[in-house]
């Protein structure tokens, strides 16, 4: 493996991807749209880097996975709060927690889940992934962070949360490859599990960098077309070349490269090239 990749965040939409992107970009500070090809959208929102994908009704988001913006000062939580509270669902109100003095939970619109806190976060990146372990799972916390930063050789470890007594580990925040996540515990049942709603592209410099994620995310999990992969605590990842765009961009080849790809599980990036 020769180099670490780029990951960020894909969120599953029917169709709406291009107006979930504007509004994203119009709510939060440092919007920048940055592709838009139908199905797919990539942009930027406080230096935080997310594709939408147009999949259509098959998958939704939820709130398994939520994003959890460190805003820095309340006068933005409170922009953003009203804004993406508008035709959503408010989880949890804007106010004082035990951990968090200005904080709130919101499922805006498109059923995408925003944690806002006032908090500052010393990273360029303000917004995190979160990963929400529930029950059967919620003792997971750890665990979970020790498989992700034994596979991404540039991990760091940057605090968690200490449990009540002997209880497993409540909330943790590292880094593997270019992001940070958060991890936390839920100790109340939901009615939602991780799922391909919610994933998280590997951009790969080249096949040793695309075989050692595939094989090391796949084992215990599942894996499937194009790609695709379920952890052993069912996160979904996509495990793709960085060059994946400009061949399918290629208006001479892009159909056959297609074709090829949905042929595959793992990806062969060779198989791609001779399309």
């Amino acid at each position: 493996m020769k180099a670490q990749p780029e990951i960020y965040p894909c969120i599953w939409f029917n169709q709406n991807g291009r107006e979930a992107a504007e509004f994203y970009c119009s709510v939060f500070p440092g919007g920048e749209l940055r592709e838009d090809n139908g199905m797919v959208q990539r942009f930027r929102i406080m230096d935080t880097p997310f594709m939408l994908l147009n999949g259509g009704p098959k998958f939704r988001p939820n709130g398994a996975i939520s994003y959890f913006v460190y805003t820095g000062d309340r006068a933005t939580t409170e922009r953003i709060f009203a804004a993406l509270a508008e035709d959503g669902t408010v989880a949890m109100s804007l106010g004082k927690y035990p951990w968090a003095d200005h904080y709130a939970w919101v499922e805006d619109r498109f059923g995408v889940n925003w944690q806002l806190d006032s908090d500052p976060i010393r990273s360029s990146q303000k917004i995190l992934p979160t990963l929400l372990f529930t029950p059967p799972d919620d003792a997971r916390v750890r665990e979970a962070r020790d498989h992700y930063t034994s596979i991404f050789s540039d991990h760091h470890l940057l605090m968690e949360m200490p449990p009540v007594s002997h209880e497993p580990l409540l909330f943790c925040q590292f880094r593997i490859g270019s992001m940070l996540f958060n991890a936390m515990r839920s100790m109340e049942a939901m009615d939602f599990q991780f799922g391909p709603g919610n994933s998280f592209v590997i951009n790969c410099p080249d096949q040793a960098t695309i075989d050692h994620y595939w094989h090391k995310l796949g084992a215990g999990g599942v894996f499937e077309r194009c790609g695709w992969l379920r952890d052993r605590f069912g996160v979904s990842w996509q495990v793709v070349p960085d060059i994946l765009p400009k061949l399918m961009q290629d208006p001479e080849r892009g159909g056959r490269v297609m074709e090829a790809l949905l042929g595959m599980d793992r990806i062969v990036i060779e198989s791609l090239l001779n399309a």
